[in-house]
């Protein structure tokens, strides 16, 4: 494929970059830039300052990392924290010397800078819609929660092409009147699972979760789900790997329920000890309420996992019940339950599910999502 001018490079913006990963949004954009270096794509691509004083600027291939810092780090709201980032990056690029050929957006959170990047090189805006605000809160509630689903529809309408993850998100930004000849569909990458000799963490056997903290990630329906499989197998474990807001509700349910000694919060964690808690999983479960696509999903599948998945949002895309997992009516407990109990119960049927969802995940590859998205910076540029 033929690549991009190096003379004009992309204008990214993303809140999540290694090492400030918080959600799948962050492992989008690294891979995502990491292929496109790989077809000689080059680009700057703009983030927040990371804890561990990482340099202002990092090359990373061909793309030029840029981190400035924050001009005021207090704030009350995601709203207000936006607004400060946004701020502060439309500050950084305009002491910028080069041009850039288009500007590429990663959800509402960078929309400001994007849209003032768009009228000041008078350059096309393609915009990677993750989530919306509607999808995880259901009903807007604070005035935040309002500003935040307002600058979504802002960033949608503005936007001169779109890009979702799962034919799910598609129908979500139809309905807020989206152009559907602006929307494509490109799917999330499968990295080829690593095994590694540290060895199992657990003795026991162990259902294995991760994910942000929230309540769309339906982690109270596991932990429900998990109390009542516990009398039929007294020996086995939860673990469930990820940082967020929910941990201390999520805490008090497992001791509520008693099982809290068995309810085991390992924290964020990622590389070869996340590859570690994978391996030696007998089941891997996504109990989203709200799931765009389903990246962690994607994860377990290449790891050869049986899994269980709610039927929330882009899960049912990737998954055909009973053949490559098991998928359950989201919120149901006892579906939940059930599922979990049908893989625990055969294991046969669950290794053959689990072979099944590996061959599946090699449909999804970076590379592809990779050449897709240059293919649509090409159109937005022809259209110039």
């Amino acid at each position: 494929m033929k690549p991009l001018s190096k003379n004009a490079p992309i204008l990214m913006f993303s809140t999540e970059y290694p090492p400030q990963i918080w959600g799948g949004l962050g492992t989008h954009a690294a891979q995502l830039t990491q292929e496109l270096s790989a077809a000689e794509t080059h680009g700057m691509l703009v983030t927040l300052p990371a804890p561990s004083h990482e340099p202002e600027y990092e090359k990373q291939h061909s793309f030029t990392i840029y981190r400035p810092q924050l001009q005021n780090e207090e704030y009350d709201n995601s709203y207000e924290w936006m607004v400060n980032i946004n701020l502060t990056w439309i500050k950084a690029i305009q002491s910028l010397q080069p041009s850039f050929c288009l500007v590429h957006a990663h959800d509402w959170l960078t929309a400001g800078a994007a849209i003032y990047a768009k009228r000041m090189y008078r350059i096309p805006l393609i915009a990677t819609i993750h989530s919306l605000e509607t999808g995880r809160k259901k009903v807007l509630k604070t005035p935040a929660e309002k500003m935040i689903h307002e600058m979504e529809k802002k960033l949608i309408k503005e936007a001169d092409e779109l890009i979702v993850c799962s034919n799910f998100m598609r129908e979500e930004i139809l309905f807020e009147e989206a152009d559907s000849k602006k929307i494509s569909v490109i799917h999330n990458g499968a990295v080829p699972f690593q095994k590694n000799s540290l060895g199992n963490p657990f003795i026991s056997p162990y259902i294995f979760s991760m994910g942000r903290f929230v309540p769309e990630k339906g982690f109270e329906d596991l932990i429900t789900a998990f109390s009542k499989i516990k009398s039929e197998h007294p020996a086995l474990k939860l673990i469930i790997a990820g940082e967020g807001p929910g941990k201390e509700k999520y805490e008090k349910l497992a001791e509520s329920l008693e099982v809290h000694q068995d309810v085991i919060f390992p924290g964020f964690i990622k590389g070869d000890e996340l590859n570690r808690y994978i391996q030696y999983a007998a089941v891997a479960c996504i109990p989203s309420r709200y799931e765009p696509f389903g990246l962690a999903a994607l994860e377990f599948m290449a790891a050869g996992k049986p899994i269980v998945v709610s039927d929330a949002g882009g899960l049912p895309e990737m998954i055909v019940h009973n053949e490559s997992g098991m998928i359950y009516k989201s919120s149901r407990i006892d579906d939940l339950k059930r599922s979990i109990q049908e893989l625990l119960n055969h294991p046969e049927k669950a290794a053959v599910l689990g072979m099944k969802a590996l061959n599946e995940s090699k449909k999804y590859s970076w590379s592809s999502a990779a050449n897709k998205t240059i293919n649509l910076y090409k159109k937005s540029l022809q259209h110039m």
